[in-house]
């Protein structure tokens, strides 16, 4: 009983914390999301740069998941829709409808661990392509907030061998194995066009 107690109350100041953080520093958007063939789920400047300068006749969004924008018109038809009666947070309602509404086929992601990205083929829609990109050195204990939960992924796009024995216990996925995409995108020689017509394989 005790222990419930706590982890309400540690719901509770998270709640908190997070409505303060919505309330200080958040930007507003009420128009429905622009169609995209690809969603970028909140990634960082310099990897937008790279997958933009790849898919330039493409149509390409940013979903940001940190709360630095939040679009109300998502928000209402999620609150309308009676979703977060489901087994769904509110903010993977959230997620799950933002997608449906930008009708992309493609997300991409670097966040390797982030549950409501990997949960989108179960929760969203199957036929979408869930891709996720390698940024960093990874170890076991990142991954502990997923509790050996394993999920549908498409592609993983991986630095190396010893990334690829970690991560297949998380996921059923092609680890395709390119090293740093980051770093191959910048070097000028031929490694470069050999990575970036490896990336866009698995993109059509």
């Amino acid at each position: 009983m005790r222990i419930k107690w706590k982890s309400n109350i540690l719901k509770f100041l998270n709640f908190i914390k997070i409505l303060f953080l919505i309330i200080t520093k958040t930007k507003f958007k009420f128009n429905k999301p622009m169609k995209s063939d690809i969603i970028l789920y909140d990634q960082g400047l310099a990897f937008n740069n790279i997958v933009n300068s790849y898919f330039k006749k493409k149509k390409i969004t940013r979903l940001y998941v940190r709360f630095e924008e939040l679009n109300l018109y998502v928000l209402a038809r999620v609150f309308l829709s009676l979703k977060f009666l489901n087994n769904l947070t509110i903010f993977q309602n959230y997620v799950n409808e933002y997608c449906k509404l930008s009708n992309a086929n493609v997300l991409i992601s670097c966040t390797l661990w982030d549950e409501k990205f990997l949960s989108l083929k179960k929760n969203y829609d199957s036929k979408v392509k869930l891709i996720l990109v390698q940024q960093f050195i990874i170890k076991k204990s990142y991954f502990k907030i997923l509790k050996k939960k394993k999920f549908d992924i498409d592609y993983c796009f991986i630095y190396d061998e010893m990334s690829e024995q970690i991560l297949r216990k998380y996921y059923f996925t092609n680890f395709i194995k390119i090293g740093s995409f980051k770093n191959n995108h910048y070097v000028k020689n031929k490694i470069k066009i050999n990575i970036k017509f490896f990336f866009l394989k698995y993109f059509k």
